[in-house]
């Protein structure tokens, strides 16, 4: 049964609804398809200066080669729902974040049948985030702390960067990567963690959901760099 890997973009802070939503079907650890949408709804506060200029010039590259398509939300979501009914699990990088953008950007366009279908617990069940999993695999060693603190990947408290981004720059040994922030470029991303995940886990990953990560993992990403290495240790 194949899953999915979604990534959407928002505007901005004040106006924090999808613009660009993307997602790639998994079946047998290939990524065989995937889908890019802009939000037709959208597109005029995206060019009006909302969107940052590098994300905005990223995004309309891909509608010029022809990976991204413009559609008003209503027509995505029903491409979303029929991918999503049939997969048996939906990851993210911070799910919650994607999950709840989802239906929140229904909410804001009135889209009450696709708000509620997203909202059902069965639906909810399905999402597995790929943030907390890599917080306690791939991100829980000895070198990734070391690369960090070489390379000075930490927020201004002290925490290790447990970013999307900083797991790429750890994988690929490349301090300099930087993501391009486009919904399709993400989705590329997120499935080289998925795969990372999946080869690292002893037993299947998928079997927490994501309501439940919260209380299995204890917080593991908001360690600081000098209790994450006392834990790694013990």
């Amino acid at each position: 049964m194949s899953v999915l890997i979604l990534d959407c973009e928002t505007i901005d802070m004040k106006y924090n609804f999808i613009c660009d939503l993307a997602w790639g079907i998994i079946d047998r650890n290939k990524m065989h398809t995937t889908k890019n949408f802009i939000v037709q709804e959208h597109l005029a506060r995206m060019a009006s200066g909302n969107f940052s200029a590098p994300k905005m010039q990223a995004t309309m590259a891909e509608i010029a080669n022809g990976n991204a398509i413009i559609k008003p939300y209503h027509e995505i979501m029903a491409e979303l729902k029929a991918d999503f009914d049939e997969a048996k699990y939906i990851y993210a990088y911070n799910a919650q974040f994607d999950r709840d953008k989802v239906i929140k950007t229904c909410q804001v366009l009135q889209l009450t049948e696709y708000a509620e279908h997203f909202a059902k617990a069965e639906n909810f069940e399905k999402w597995r985030d790929l943030w907390a999993w890599a917080s306690n695999t791939i991100l829980y060693k000895k070198s990734f702390l070391d690369f960090c603190e070489v390379n000075d990947l930490k927020t201004p408290k002290g925490f290790c960067s447990t970013s999307a981004e900083t797991c790429l720059k750890y994988l690929r040994n490349d301090p300099t990567y930087e993501e391009k922030h486009t919904a399709l470029a993400d989705i590329r991303d997120e499935f080289e963690i998925y795969l990372t995940i999946k080869k690292s886990m002893k037993r299947e990953f998928s079997e927490i959901c994501l309501d439940d990560q919260k209380e299995n993992f204890k917080g593991k990403p908001f360690y600081t760099i000098d209790k994450l290495r006392k834990a790694i240790n013990q």
